[in-house]
């Protein structure tokens, strides 16, 4: 148990490390996802950010990379992502190719050739924004309730880090605009070409 509790310990170290490392969203889901492969294992982590109506999931960032970066699936009559969003809870599917839960994905699970998969549902202000999975491809396993809970640790940690990296972005977008505006009264006060003035050559 000692083992395992400094196994854990230096996991939530390690990604809480790399989520802080940087406020780009995509270099730090990326960097999550890569140390979630590492430390549990498993062959594929995927990060699904969640549009604010709940309408359908895009691919944020996945290691190692599958080319499904900006994949959208619908949320709707998803029934896995329903269970999801309306527990709050981790969900671990031991096939994924064949469990009705996640008919609306078997293509894609099938194409990924992943068997077994955890999906952890990403939380903030009390609102599920997301999901990341651990992904198992070719074989069957069954994620223990220490994995599971360690799992869910670090998805506190990277909905924090989405959060900001979001507010940051927010900020950016403002701060563009009130420049963009600033720049147009200031040209608004010049004249739109040199006056001509006879007798002065002007320039500006």
């Amino acid at each position: 148990r000692t083992q395992e509790r400094n196994r854990r310990l230096a996991l939530l170290h390690e990604i809480s490390i790399a989520v802080n490392s940087t406020l780009d969203l995509k270099t730090l889901l990326t960097a999550a996802c890569q140390k979630l492969v590492e430390n549990f294992q498993v062959d594929h982590s995927g990060v699904l950010l969640f549009d604010s109506s709940l309408t359908y999931g895009e691919v944020a960032a996945d290691f190692p990379p599958r080319q499904i970066t900006d994949l959208r699936i619908p949320l709707e009559g998803y029934a896995l992502n329903e269970r999801l969003i309306a527990t709050a809870s981790p969900q671990a599917i031991e096939d994924a190719q064949q469990d009705p839960a996640m008919q609306q994905v078997w293509d894609v699970m099938r194409a990924l050739n992943i068997r077994s998969i955890l999906i952890v549902p990403l939380i903030s202000q009390g609102q599920v924004i997301g999901s990341f999975s651990l992904d198992v491809i070719d074989r069957r396993r069954q994620f223990s309730a220490s994995e599971i809970e360690t799992a869910q640790t670090i998805a506190s940690q990277l909905a924090m880090a989405i959060n900001n990296a979001r507010l940051l972005e927010a900020e950016r977008t403002r701060l563009e605009h009130e420049l963009e505006t600033a720049r147009q009264i200031q040209m608004s006060l010049f004249p739109p070409e040199v006056p001509k003035i006879a007798g002065l050559d002007i320039s500006g």
